[in-house]
């Protein structure tokens, strides 16, 4: 199994991790 991670940093405060669904992408938060 293979898992890719996708890192953004912007701002300041506490870290938020936002998880989809398969076969989604983290471009429906973007």
């Amino acid at each position: 199994m293979t898992v890719e991670l996708h890192v953004e940093q912007a701002g300041a405060g506490p870290a938020l991790v936002l998880l989809h669904a398969f076969p989604l992408s983290g471009a429906m938060w973007v």
